[in-house]
């Protein structure tokens, strides 16, 4: 798939669309990272914006080739995690997306590495951050006064 244009604005939207807020804790979703750390250290790096960033590329990086791309570009790959692997993570986070070069120069192999160990470790965790609760309630908190608004002006019917 070739590189995207990407600007930090980019990324603040797709931030939006992941997030589960700025209180959100991910030393209860995260149960992967420094496994063989104390709980102290675990939870410090579950709770490093670059552990969230690392899963945030990757969730990017699933939608582009496999939702978003174009007809011509579809394929009977079977392998979902395909193009999620620790150096197309580090490579991804070098397409703009941040502000800061130095921040994306931490978004590295060896800081991935140091992280989960393995990828079978970052799937897993991967994988529960993508099906936590918080962002889904994040968005009904917001839709809520729309919506309640709304029940004054629409009948069952409509």
């Amino acid at each position: 798939m070739p590189r995207q244009q990407v600007t930090p604005a980019d990324w603040s939207k797709w931030r939006h669309y992941v997030s589960g807020g700025e209180n959100e804790d991910l030393a209860e979703v995260f149960e992967n990272v420094r496994k063989q750390a104390t709980a102290t250290t675990k939870a410090k790096w579950a709770r490093d914006e670059r552990t969230r960033t690392f899963c945030d590329l990757a969730l990017h990086l699933l939608y582009q080739h496999h939702i978003r791309r174009t007809p011509s570009q579809m394929t009977d790959e079977a392998k979902i995690f395909a193009n999620v692997q620790a150096a197309h993570l580090a490579e991804h986070a070098q397409s703009g997306f941040f502000k800061e070069c130095d921040f994306a120069d931490s978004l590295s192999v060896d800081r991935f590495s140091a992280t989960w160990g393995h990828q079978g470790a970052f799937f897993q965790d991967l994988i529960a951050y993508l099906f936590r609760p918080e962002p889904y309630l994040r968005r009904v908190r917001e839709m809520h006064p729309d919506l309640i608004k709304m029940t004054s002006d629409l009948t069952l019917d409509q």
